[in-house]
């Protein structure tokens, strides 16, 4: 019980820095990375990502992350690429406990780690 009261209170004070950056920058790309990197370090997340739709590809397009293997701009498309691809179509939040057995992971690095995505 100890835990989960810890854990939301993390999360919340999480949610409080959020809401300060948000009123205080202009840039969405500094917006992002800060928001991104304060969220990787309080769960302890070796990356993150926030992808945008393009309307006119039906894509999802990279415009903030933290950690490698990423690049501005980078694409997936949806409902065809990856697990991102796939909470594209979805729209609902997808857990994969091990990506290597995971038959929408693509690879892209030596090792498996859990991976989540949101909506």
């Amino acid at each position: 019980m100890q835990d989960e009261h810890e854990d939301r209170i993390r999360e919340l004070l999480l949610l409080h820095r959020v809401a300060q950056r948000i009123s205080s920058f202009l840039d969405l790309d500094r917006l992002l990375k800060e928001i991104l990197t304060d969220v990787s370090q309080t769960f302890g997340y070796h990356r993150s990502t926030v992808w945008l739709k393009d309307d006119a590809s039906n894509d999802l397009v990279l415009h903030g992350w933290t950690g490698p293997h990423h690049r501005e701009g980078d694409r997936f498309r949806i409902g065809v690429d990856g697990i991102v691809g796939q909470v594209g179509v979805t729209l609902k939040t997808y857990h994969a406990p091990n990506v290597l057995v995971d038959h929408y992971y693509q690879f892209v690095m030596n090792r498996a780690v859990p991976s989540s995505r949101f909506p």
